[in-house]
């Protein structure tokens, strides 16, 4: 891929992230102060962990370690063959997993940060896996966003668009990186971020 046509895929999948992140932050913390303002019980801090360490599975981690780190490594190659998936769907595919998993994250961040939470405690339970984890998506956002490229080339240049197929295909070392970076991920969440958690009280 063309430097220039990765710097422009990358911010479009960063720009999707960041508008999700923001949309759901913004959702969820006016959701709860609805709620506070019309006396209901307040969600616990326990109940706004990151969706990707449910309380089920962090009662689970010590006995099941095995088990959980499973379980986060199919979710997420799941969601990361989503979004190669846009090579194939015009990119629609890419956009639309990208936007809803940056709001997913919003919707965490924002209930926590309505519940009480400290900003250094959520950093310790996103960054750990975080940094790698949202990387690999982003890597693999930007290779998605290709499909439209690709659509288009095949309906204005057909005898182009062997060639940037090509391109593309000889992107599969960065593939097989990303999904390497989501198998260390996975590990350290199931290690790392589920006993912080624990540490911090935040089971049920």
């Amino acid at each position: 891929m063309e430097r220039n046509l990765w710097i422009r895929n990358l911010s479009i999948a960063v720009t999707l992230w960041t508008t999700g992140s923001l949309l759901g932050f913004g959702f969820a913390t006016h959701a709860r102060s609805n709620e506070d303002n019309q006396g209901q019980p307040i969600v616990a801090i326990e109940e706004a962990r990151e969706p990707s360490v449910p309380a089920a599975s962090v009662k689970q981690a010590s006995p099941a370690g095995k088990d959980l780190y499973f379980g986060i490594l199919g979710r997420n190659l799941s969601v990361y063959a989503w979004l190669l998936c846009g090579l194939v769907s015009l990119g629609i595919s890419t956009v639309v997993v990208t936007l809803f998993n940056g709001i997913y994250l919003g919707q965490t961040l924002g209930l926590a940060s309505a519940s009480g939470a400290e900003a250094r405690s959520m950093a310790w339970l996103l960054l750990p896996h975080g940094i790698l984890e949202v990387s690999a998506f982003l890597l693999a956002a930007a290779v998605g966003i290709l499909g439209f490229r690709l659509a288009r080339l095949w309906l204005t240049n057909p005898t182009h668009f062997p060639v940037a197929v090509r391109g593309v295909a000889r992107l599969w070392p960065m593939a097989a990186l990303g999904a390497a970076a989501l198998i260390v991920a996975a590990g350290i969440e199931t290690f790392v971020t589920v006993p912080l958690a624990q540490s911090q009280g935040a089971t049920p």
